[in-house]
């Protein structure tokens, strides 16, 4: 068994971006309990398969070949930050993601087409977003500290030297490795990337 997911690689403009960003963010979240997601492992889940068969794994990237076959490329967007489930009990600081309908239009073909292998389906809407951090149950006061950065975007955050957009070259089946790395499997080609 391998622990696998799809997903979208940032652009080096965009770590950089998440870079500065969790630089701002720096005292709500230098806290026990907190732990920042490292900038050049950012990436945009699109479906979590969880543990598959070895063997699956030319299956699940024929999957990912079908869903962007004669797609059109993506602008994604960063757009303001977040947390979920709430701000009075964040699990994740995160940092919201637009490309408008054709995301979400990508992510349900692979969702459907990937459904066979998924260990356990997601049961709440998707939600496209870059997770910047994570927040363990007893660190839950760190919303009252992020409050005041919540619904803010980069470039509020950063002033105009941040890149708050890019155009993935593809999408790509990962393994998530023992050491928590990520190692790409397949990439799958966007169209006019």
């Amino acid at each position: 068994m391998v622990r696998l997911f799809v997903g979208i690689e940032v652009s080096d403009e965009i770590r950089d971006t998440v870079a500065r960003v969790q630089e701002f963010l720096a005292p709500a979240l230098s806290r026990q309990g907190v732990r920042l997601v490292k900038p050049e492992k950012a990436h945009l889940t699109l479906v979590f398969l969880g543990n598959v068969d070895e063997e699956s794994i030319g299956e699940v990237s024929a999957c990912l070949d079908r869903a962007v076959a004669g797609g059109d490329g993506l602008t994604i967007e960063l757009t303001t930050l977040g947390v979920f489930p709430t701000d009075r009990r964040p699990g994740v600081v995160w940092f919201g993601l637009n490309s408008g309908q054709s995301l979400l239009e990508l992510q349900g073909r692979l969702a459907e087409g990937l459904e066979a292998f998924v260990e356990k389906p997601e049961s709440r809407p998707y939600s496209p977003h870059l997770t910047l951090a994570r927040i363990s149950p007893a660190s839950q006061k760190i919303g009252l500290a992020l409050k005041g950065s919540l619904s803010r975007t980069a470039a509020e955050i950063c002033g105009d030297r941040v890149v708050s957009n890019w155009k993935p070259s593809g999408i790509v089946l990962f393994q998530t490795m023992p050491d928590g790395s990520y190692e790409a499997l397949h990439h799958s080609p966007l169209g006019g990337a």
